[in-house]
């Protein structure tokens, strides 16, 4: 018990420096600092932009043509195929011509034979007109001579009425384009029988126009304000507008607005514009979505930054600024219009102000940052990026092969 009471008090002084010695390592790895996270930053770019708003879209056939059948009869010859460019003038469909032969051959006779006795009434009145001043005849025969030749001239007028109708019946069997375009499928086809009647014509297919062609969108309140209503004014050039398709990586297709609607529809804050592109190539077709750049001549200065650079918070945008004691600080900023991928900055940045744009998630505010500068890092323009995203899709695609 002795031995026991003598080696207890010992074990508990080993324990005690065991247990001092960890607590000071401890200590002293808490002491040691932690070293800042490092960040890239760019100053600003100083640009002169012109706002260029974007929108949603849709093209639109200058007009469209229906084509109906003027006459009635079975169709002999569709000259075209489905989804041909067609142009004014062009044989589209060919209807039986012969019942309508016929019936010009019929009204030819017709007319001659008019016209045979409207000649011998001419004579018969030539003869009465002498015989009533001798007053040989009586009044009588004279007045249903002249009544005679009357009907006998308004005979020839019916039956060249009637040739002509006939004539014009012969014309309507063939069926050409009335206008240039691409021309829809053939709904009727050869051997078919077509009806001209006003209440239930039989349509035959379709021509729209196909260059130039419009392209309708909605422009906001703000922008019609700056830039829309230019188009009214006759002594201002119509605004210049660019087109993207959905497939395309830039706005390729460059027209002008040519109409701006009469009024604003308080519902949606929007007014209807329409602008025409040219479309020689045909790559435009009507109905398809786009997205439409207004772009105003009027160029200002902006202040641009990557668009990977500008945060957002409940709503609201933001840039991270590296001030001179490399402190990170929150800026709100207000933002403008995307121009080759770079952001205009509004309001909230000056041009002397280092904004990071790489290592955003380990920045805070109010931590102190190594900072590494370079310059405002630029995305590749919107064809060399589509040529790189393609380049990338074959690659993977060949790696999967």
């Amino acid at each position: 018990m002795r031995w026991f009471a003598n080696k207890r008090p010992a074990k508990l002084l080993a324990l005690f420096a065991i247990c001092a010695a960890m607590g000071c390592e401890r200590a002293r790895v808490h002491l040691e600092p932690t070293p800042p996270p490092t960040v890239t930053i760019s100053l600003p770019i100083e640009r002169e932009i012109s706002d260029m708003p974007d929108f949603t879209g849709h093209t639109m056939a200058i007009k469209a043509v229906d084509v109906y059948a003027r006459v009635g009869g079975f169709i002999d010859k569709v000259a075209f195929k489905d989804g041909d460019v067609v142009k004014e003038g062009d044989l589209l469909f060919q209807i039986d011509p012969r019942p309508f032969d016929a019936d010009v051959a019929r009204d030819e006779a017709s007319l001659a034979a008019a016209k045979a006795r409207a000649k011998l009434a001419a004579a018969d009145l030539a003869r009465a007109e002498k015989l009533i001043r001798g007053k040989t005849i009586t009044q009588e025969d004279f007045d249903r001579t002249t009544a005679e030749n009357a009907q006998a001239l308004a005979a020839v007028q019916e039956a060249e009425a009637s040739l002509t109708t006939s004539k014009l019946n012969r014309e309507y069997s063939t069926i050409t384009a009335a206008v240039g375009g691409r021309i829809s499928r053939a709904i009727i086809t050869k051997g078919n029988l077509v009806n001209a009647s006003a209440g239930s014509p039989t349509l035959l297919t379709t021509i729209v126009p196909i260059d130039p062609i419009y392209a309708y969108f909605d422009v906001d309140e703000t922008t019609f304000l700056r830039v829309a209503r230019k188009a009214r004014d006759p002594n201002h050039q119509h605004p210049p507008v660019d087109m993207q398709l959905a497939n395309e990586g830039g706005f390729s297709h460059h027209g002008r607005v040519d109409f701006v609607d009469n009024q604003i529809d308080s519902a949606t804050g929007t007014i209807r514009v329409r602008a025409v592109f040219p479309n020689a190539d045909g790559v435009l077709a009507p109905g398809m979505f786009a997205t439409i750049r207004v772009r105003p001549p009027d160029k200002r200065p902006a202040l641009m930054v990557n668009d990977r650079a500008v945060g957002m918070d409940q709503g609201r945008r933001f840039l991270l600024v590296v001030g001179a004691d490399n402190k990170v600080e929150y800026h709100e900023v207000l933002i403008g219009p995307l121009v080759d991928g770079l952001r205009a900055i509004e309001k909230g940045l000056k041009p002397d102000e280092w904004v990071i744009v790489n290592g955003l998630q380990r920045a805070r505010p109010g931590i102190t940052v190594a900072a590494r500068k370079t310059e405002m890092p630029q995305p590749p323009p919107a064809e060399e990026a589509t040529a790189i995203e393609s380049e990338k899709t074959e690659s993977g695609t060949n790696a999967g092969k």
